[in-house]
């Protein structure tokens, strides 16, 4: 939980606020049911009333006020457990974002790798090709092809 200024949320000292958390996570934890509620109700409605069967206004005045910053602490509560929520959603889908990111990385590494081997293979290739030729040398394809055409001609004199 984020520290909580209690002047700031209305409420007269620290204990006082400590004491509507405690409300508001136990009222969270045990939900209470119509009937319970309506014997609550019942109960605060009697603590109102004075000897003489009238409303005592300021006990109603300050029973609203702990209502009020009962709910508002409930509210504040509520928000902060969304925000945990969300901001753990958000470090899942980060994760899962670097996952692939990570993974891409390597992909295209393992691709790059690929087609340097590809493109060293055919530079030593035409090198090895060009320095046989200016040695008057033949290469082992064209001397397979020469042989084959060779082949091919001796065939076809019936030799």
């Amino acid at each position: 939980m984020s520290v909580w200024d209690y002047k700031e949320l209305g409420f007269n000292s620290q204990e006082e606020m400590e004491a509507s958390i405690a409300k508001a996570r136990e009222a969270k934890l045990n939900p209470k049911s119509g009937l319970e509620e309506q014997a609550a109700n019942a109960e605060k409605y009697r603590a109102h009333i004075n000897e003489y069967g009238g409303i005592e206004l300021e006990k109603l005045k300050e029973g609203a006020m702990v209502q009020a910053l009962d709910e508002k602490v409930m509210r504040k509560l509520h928000w902060e457990e969304q925000d945990r929520k969300a901001q753990k959603r958000a470090d899942e889908i980060n994760e899962l974002l670097k996952k692939a990111g990570e993974s891409s990385a390597i992909d295209r590494q393992k691709a790059a790798e690929k087609k340097i081997q590809e493109e060293t293979e055919k530079a030593e290739a035409e090198i090895r090709a060009r320095h046989l030729k200016e040695n008057g040398l033949k290469s082992e394809e064209e001397i397979k092809t020469n042989n084959s055409y060779a082949s091919l001609l001796r065939g076809l004199k019936g030799e």
